[in-house]
């Protein structure tokens, strides 16, 4: 299927679409791009993550923290911690299997998950969040991660066993040698619940006259502090995240409706249709009628 040359990826700060089904809430997601103009928008979801990184570089942002991971390396991102990525200076591509912690223990309480499931989940017992392919501890825990994703798409008798199988071994191994006692920093805490309420009220506002003011307000910090600490968590400018997520928006509704383009931009933010073309055009690298026209012909394949 066709690729859209330039794009971006924005996701809503409470991811809302399941990962997998009641019966094997698993979900593997392959060959993701990330480029120059592609964002991993900073969300959120109760299933926990690990991300696997195929070629290029990628710059990861999780919680407060910034990481920057090579090919063949992974990150586990834990249940309900923000995260966010953007390429490294070239073409990232990276493969991901979210799941559900609760999936892994048995339906009557064992040990395993009252000694390590439940402690990761309530933040009791904190895992290390990136290991690196040049590491030889870690290959171990690379090599389930990257077996039970590959299983997960390749749905092969017994792929349930052997996907279920080799997380629990990468947590295990994890567990082992790769984590701590939870003693959350209050610090961090009271940021990532800022950034959530800034991150929810752009998402709930977005499509009205927003303003770096109203949003410092609403979350009880000056306009100057609120700007470095929101660069400081998520790596961009509030007016680069509204924007990129006003886009995101439009490119769905360019994707999915008929309507006209100027009705567009006006339930997206933009008040103004040539700053709206070319704030699009800058993200995207196409005007939203050569979008528009490239989402016809590329047989449906999803916007990334």
């Amino acid at each position: 299927m066709a690729r859209f040359a330039r794009s971006i990826e924005t996701k809503p700060f409470l991811e809302q679409r399941s990962h997998g089904d009641a019966l094997f809430p698993v979900a593997s997601y392959g060959n993701n791009r990330l480029d120059a103009s592609t964002v991993l928008g900073c969300h959120w979801h109760r299933e926990a993550e690990f991300i696997s990184v195929v070629s290029g570089s990628a710059r990861l942002q999780i919680e407060d923290c910034e990481h920057v991971l090579q090919a063949g390396d992974i990150a586990y991102i834990s249940s309900s911690q923000l995260h966010a990525g953007k390429a490294e200076g070239c073409d990232c591509v990276y493969n991901a299997i979210v799941f559900d912690l609760e999936f892994l223990s048995s339906h009557s309480s064992d040990s395993a998950m009252l000694r390590y499931l439940s402690p990761i989940v309530r933040n009791e017992l904190v895992l290390e969040q990136v290991f690196c392919g040049q590491d030889g501890q870690a290959r171990s825990i690379i090599e389930a991660v990257q077996t039970a994703i590959c299983e997960n798409e390749q749905h092969r008798l017994g792929y349930e066993l052997v996907v279920k199988a080799q997380l629990c071994l990468a947590l295990g191994l994890m567990v082992r040698s790769y984590s701590r006692k939870g003693n959350p920093d209050q610090q961090v805490s009271y940021k990532t619940q800022r950034l959530k309420q800034a991150l929810s009220y752009i998402h709930e506002h977005y499509a009205g006259k927003l303003t770096i003011a109203e949003i410092s307000r609403y979350v009880g910090m000056s306009e100057g502090h609120f700007c470095r600490f929101f660069k400081q968590m998520t790596s961009r400018t509030p007016v680069d995240y509204i924007n990129e997520y006003r886009i995101g928006k439009a490119a769905q509704l360019l994707k999915s409706t008929d309507r006209k383009i100027y009705d567009i931009a006006m339930d997206c933010g933009f008040y103004n249709l040539s700053y709206f073309i070319r704030t699009f055009s800058s993200y995207l690298g196409y005007t939203p009628s050569q979008f528009r026209s490239l989402a016809e012909w590329s047989d449906g394949e999803p916007i990334r």
